[in-house]
C-alpha cells in the first residue's frame, strides 16, 4: 500500500531488545524484500546496544548498507536513551565513526533528536545542538574528501 503511494518506510532502531540493532531490523527488511522498506539507524540507541551486547557500532551499521535511508543522531550513555544534550560529557555516542560509516554507505540525510529539558533555554539548546551536529558531519565529510 505505501509503495503504491510512493511512500518509503524505515525501521528505526529502538531502545528495546526487539529491534535495537540494524541486524535485527534487516531481518524484516530482507524478509519483506521491498525497495520501499529500509532502516533508519539511531546511533545513540545502537551505541547502547553495542555496550549491552559487547558488539561494535560500525559493524552493525554496515549490515544495513544499501537499505539505510537516513541516520538518526542522538546523545546517549549506557542505559540512558533520552533527555541528554548533544556533547554531554557523560555521553558515549560515537558520532564520527557512525557518520563516517553512513557517508561511506551513501547516506546523506541526518536528523538530530532534541529533548526539551525543563528550565533550559530551548533556542540556545537547539542552536548549540545544530552547531555540534553540523560540525561532526562536516568534519567527517572533509576527512573522507581528503583521503
Amino acid at each position: 500500500m505505501a509503495a503504491k503511494a510512493g511512500v518509503v518506510l524505515a525501521f528505526e532502531t529502538m531502545e528495546t531488545p526487539f529491534m535495537d540493532t540494524v541486524g535485527k531490523a534487516m531481518k524484516y527488511v530482507n524478509e519483506i524484500d521491498s525497495p520501499w522498506l529500509g532502516v533508519y539507524p539511531d546511533i545513540g540507541n545502537l551505541e547502547n546496544a553495542a555496550v549491552l551486547y559487547g558488539s561494535d557500532l560500525v559493524e552493525d551499521l554496515v549490515l544495513g548498507a544499501g537499505h539505510t535511508f537516513a541516520m538518526h543522531l542522538k546523545e546517549t550513555k549506557p542505559g540512558l536513551y533520552r533527555d541528554m544534550n548533544f556533547g554531554d560529557p557523560e555521553g558515549h555516542t560515537e558520532y564520527e565513526r557512525g557518520i563516517d560509516a553512513a557517508l561511506r554507505m551513501g547516506v546523506r540525510l541526518f536528523t538530530g533528536e532534541f529533548w526539551y529539558q525543563k528550565g533550559q533555554n530551548y533556542i540556545e539548546t537547539i542552536t548549540q545542538s545544530s552547531s555540534f551536529l553540523r560540525n561532526k558531519i562536516e568534519t567527517v565529510a572533509a576527512k573522507i574528501e581528503n583521503e
